[in-house]
């Protein structure tokens, strides 16, 4: 059916529909080039990660103890945790890099512990007797602990006293 229709009509017409096809190529060339443009648009800028340790007593804070920083003066907040060693990282990814600013941290103790049971499943078990908080240093306002976050990975260490 398109070979009789390209055939019974005008040669002038068959030139045209051809040039319209050319101008569907060239829009959707420079439809994709706006868009690879666009996705190779580098990160916006603001703080590429923290990380520190963090001690309780003198010891390494144990494995899960939070570490909760809060924006002065803004909403936003983020959370991250220890390892076994008192050790912690928050590294976001460059298309969702953290705030700039004055952070105020809190240290909570670990609200569970995970365990591995004997089939290999990892099972959270909340810690009898453990300490709800660290006093003061729980308390974003009242720790004392601030800190400026800025375009590079902070190192931040933390020592806290019960």
């Amino acid at each position: 059916m398109v070979l009789s229709i390209i055939i019974s009509t005008p040669v002038h017409q068959r030139e045209q529909l051809r040039g319209n096809n050319n101008v569907k190529r060239i829009s959707a060339t420079i439809l994709l080039l706006v868009l690879v443009v666009m996705g190779c648009e580098e990160a916006k800028p603001g703080l590429k990660g923290v990380q520190g340790k963090v001690t309780v007593d003198g010891q390494p804070a144990p494995e899960g103890t939070q570490v909760s920083f809060n924006l002065v003066g803004g909403s936003y907040t983020f959370t991250t945790r220890t390892d076994a060693a008192g050790g912690y990282a928050y590294l976001p990814p460059p298309q969702a890099p953290l705030e700039q600013g004055e952070y105020e941290v809190a240290i909570l103790p670990p609200p569970s512990q995970t365990t591995v049971d004997e089939t290999g499943l990892s099972v959270e078990v909340k810690t009898k007797g453990a300490s709800k908080s660290y006093g003061k240093f729980s308390d974003p306002k009242m720790s004392g602990i601030k800190t400026t976050l800025g375009g590079d990975v902070i190192t931040l260490d933390i020592s806290v006293e019960t």
